[in-house]
């Protein structure tokens, strides 16, 4: 994999999570083993990586080292209130190196607690269209290690969080970027399918909106590419995979590797562009329909792919990567650059069918607007379109390339609620 030379962030890959591997982490980016080290994690049970941190901890108890504090107060969309609360701690006890163990919200949580080591105030105050503050300092060492295959947050300087509002808000700073990414095979094998699906097609629509970007550029449009042609690749794989029960505790899981790895690139792909319509709407999905993140963008991806494919320029780009696939699966790819853009389309959502995700709101299982479930009943059409309002402005809906308006919104949203 050589597309970490494009990144500014240090990405290995490893086979077993340890705490060897730990120790070793922590001595090659600090440069001593005394370093103060903090590990931020979500509160599930995880026997592998307790069981690392665990033994990490009593080594550098009987070395006398500084100790290893271990925090994990994560929860999906993180909350600024516990970040802020975390990072209190951290201000306090001033750790060398934050090691981020989990999923998106986790790695996002590690971002914000080293950023907030370094800066002043709240993490509030650093979110929204007019920010009270902004990042000046870059926070302590930092390691991330995803857990799941998907967010790509390991590699990207943007980090999403719930602000005390409810209101989900993107922070972009160069100075949130990890100062490694440790891809570690074993954190990725026990991946159920449902976490499967919806991380894998959160990186998918990484690769996508980034090649739909206004930002694009020869570079972002060469990593999207790779990576959009390699999750595409490897999804389905990863999903069947996870569907495969075994008591074989040592088993390896070589499709979810594989698919962590290209979530990998489409990070490093979209930390070049950000994101764009697809993350925009999916930020009100999750906030009013409390969907995860990655099924929320699964929803929108067949309508927001109709707007952009229909642009000559991203219609080229989604075309080369058909033929790719045509190439390595046998299938016959149209002749023309719309015919092909148009299969790679059905492709996807013939994928995202397959892998168990909704993109219309009579099919969603969680609680409508108000807490009430909406069971197999679509959601008052009006009101759901002025909930969907505010995407408009949105930094990441400017991103589009082909632009929105209240037209194009409600030509999007309109088909998920006939």
């Amino acid at each position: 994999m050589i597309e970490p030379l494009a990144s500014p962030t240090r990405v290995v890959e490893a086979g077993d999570f340890t705490a060897d591997l730990l120790e070793r982490i922590v001595l090659y980016l600090s440069g001593s083993t005394d370093a103060g080290v903090m590990a931020i994690t979500d509160p599930r049970p995880f026997p592998v990586r307790d069981a690392a941190l665990t033994e990490l901890g009593g080594r550098r108890e009987v070395a006398g080292h500084r100790k290893l504090t271990m925090l994990n107060q994560v929860v999906p969309d993180p909350k600024t209130a516990d970040i802020d609360a975390m990072a209190e701690r951290a201000r306090a006890e001033k750790p060398g190196i934050i090691l981020g163990i989990g999923g998106g919200s986790t790695l996002d949580s590690a971002k914000a607690v080293a950023m907030l080591t370094a800066n002043e105030g709240l993490l509030d105050e650093y979110l929204g269209p007019n920010p009270a503050r902004t990042i000046k300092s870059k926070g302590p060492l930092l390691v991330l290690i995803p857990t799941t295959a998907g967010t790509g947050s390991e590699v990207t300087r943007f980090g999403v969080y719930t602000a005390r509002t409810g209101r989900k808000y993107t922070l972009a700073s160069p100075l949130l970027r990890s100062d490694a990414a440790v891809l570690c095979a074993t954190l990725v094998a026990d991946l159920p399918q449902a976490l499967v699906a919806s991380a894998g097609f959160d990186a998918l629509t990484h690769a996508l909106e980034t090649l739909w970007n206004r930002n694009a550029t020869p570079l972002s449009d060469a990593l999207a590419e790779e990576a959009a042609v390699a999750v595409l690749e490897t999804l389905l794989p990863a999903w069947e995979e996870a569907g495969c029960r075994t008591d074989d505790t040592k088993r390896s899981a070589p499709a979810r590797a594989a698919l962590l790895a290209a979530a990998n690139k489409a990070g490093i792909a979209f930390d070049k562009t950000g994101t764009a319509a697809i993350h925009a709407l999916s930020f009100i999905l999750s906030e009013e329909w409390h969907l995860p993140h990655g099924s929320a963008c699964a929803f929108f991806t067949d309508t927001v792919y109709g707007l952009n494919s229909r642009h000559p320029v991203v219609a080229a780009k989604l075309a080369r990567i058909m033929h790719r696939l045509g190439q390595t699966t046998g299938v016959s790819a149209a002749s023309t650059t719309a015919e092909a853009a148009d299969q790679l389309g059905k492709t996807i959502g013939t994928l995202r069918e397959r892998i168990g995700l909704a993109n219309v709101f009579s099919d969603l299982d969680q609680a409508s607007p108000g807490g009430e479930p909406h069971g197999k009943a679509a959601p008052d059409r009006d009101a759901t379109f002025r909930r969907f309002g505010s995407a408009l402005t949105d930094p990441k809906m400017a991103n589009n390339l082909v632009p929105v308006g209240q037209a194009e919104l409600t030509a999007l949203i309109g088909p998920k609620l006939a």
